[in-house]
């Protein structure tokens, strides 16, 4: 039995623990903390979830009238035998495979991109952040312990938002 918050919870909490903790180093890093998880990710996240939605149910969908099929020619199979429905049935079942293997390769290219772009803005987001700590050590406004602590807890974030984003790619997927 598991006792405390949910993931769901637990994890908000973490990325705002690490908002706050980041704006203590500097609002610079708060700001652009803030920016980067709420802006990009969580907005293209919510933006995009009505697109992942429908293309997950596609999916399903297609899938379901696979597995459809397959129980039809299964239970029909004296009667397919009998009367030479076989080559019918086959390009049937062959129309829904390839139709489910196309549905599925469009969610995952989806999901590909998604994840492709929330990657690409947290390396722009990770270089802003290495300009603004080089320049604040060197000009004796940021220490050594500050650099750390803010990469630390990038990296945290990174992998408490790749957990989220998983968590948001899983809820599509049941949800289709």
């Amino acid at each position: 039995v598991r006792f405390g918050l949910p993931t769901w919870n637990r994890r908000a909490l973490a990325l705002i623990i690490a908002v706050i903790t980041a704006w203590q180093v500097s609002r610079c890093f708060g700001l652009a903390l803030s920016v980067w998880i709420f802006g990009f990710f969580l907005g293209s996240s919510l933006r995009f979830l009505r697109t992942a939605k429908t293309l997950s149910d596609e999916a399903a969908g297609l899938k379901a009238t696979v597995f459809g099929t397959i129980v039809d020619i299964l239970t029909n199979s004296m009667t397919v035998r009998l009367f030479g429905g076989k080559l019918f049935e086959e390009s049937q079942l062959e129309k829904r495979f390839q139709a489910t293997l196309n549905a599925e390769q469009k969610r995952d290219k989806f999901f590909m991109l998604l994840y492709f772009f929330l990657g690409f803005s947290f390396i722009i987001f990770q270089i802003l952040c290495l300009w603004w700590l080089v320049w604040g050590v060197k000009s004796g406004l940021y220490t050594v312990g500050d650099f750390s602590l803010i990469m630390a807890l990038n990296l945290s974030v990174l992998e408490c938002v790749w957990r989220v984003s998983l968590d948001i790619c899983e809820f599509a997927e049941s949800l289709g």
